[in-house]
């Protein structure tokens, strides 16, 4: 049986209030407080591990789940740093784990940008790939169409909105 006190990595534990551990020694507590670092660490633990409250499938129905480095708060404060003042824990890749290489401290509108709903129309594709075409920045593009920075060079190497590209070729070469 496990340790609820104590889960392993990619474990499900029933859904239960958090229990204080007075003996906890983490080195990041300011004023009897919890850093901001260590309440977006805990708050990606609790999206990952409690079935029961993930109704929307967010996390745990997606399959979204913590590296077994990150299940240990050092680690996770060695990979990615300290919280910067008005920043929260974002996954680059939507689809992917809660992982080093995948995860950064992002601003508000970074995060808007980096939404797995956001859905661009098929002339507005178009358009997002003749500005690419011709040399736009992705960064100005994705500003203009409220997307991730990538969704532009997606674009435009075909890997997503291949209709999109073709239609903005034959735009161009017109």
């Amino acid at each position: 049986m496990t340790n609820p006190a104590n889960p392993t990595a990619g474990e499900l534990l029933p859904c239960r209030a958090p229990q204080a551990d007075n003996s906890l020694r983490h080195g990041h507590a300011r004023h009897g407080s919890e850093s901001p670092t260590w309440i977006s660490w805990q708050s990606m633990l609790s999206r990952c591990r409690y079935l029961e409250r993930d109704t929307k499938k967010k996390h745990i129905g997606r399959g979204i789940s913590v590296h077994p480095r990150w299940m240990v708060f050092e680690n996770f404060l060695a990979d990615m740093g300290e919280r910067l003042t008005g920043t929260t824990l974002d996954r680059v890749d939507n689809n992917g784990d809660y992982a080093p290489g995948n995860c950064r401290w992002a601003t508000p509108t970074e995060q808007a940008r980096n939404r797995r709903n956001r859905r661009l129309t098929f002339d507005q594709a178009v358009e997002v790939a003749v500005a690419r075409l011709g040399g736009e920045s992705a960064r100005s593009i994705a500003d203009r169409y409220g997307t991730s920075e990538s969704l532009p060079r997606e674009i435009a190497a075909g890997r997503s909105w291949k209709d999109a590209l073709s239609k903005a070729k034959e735009i161009i070469n017109a």
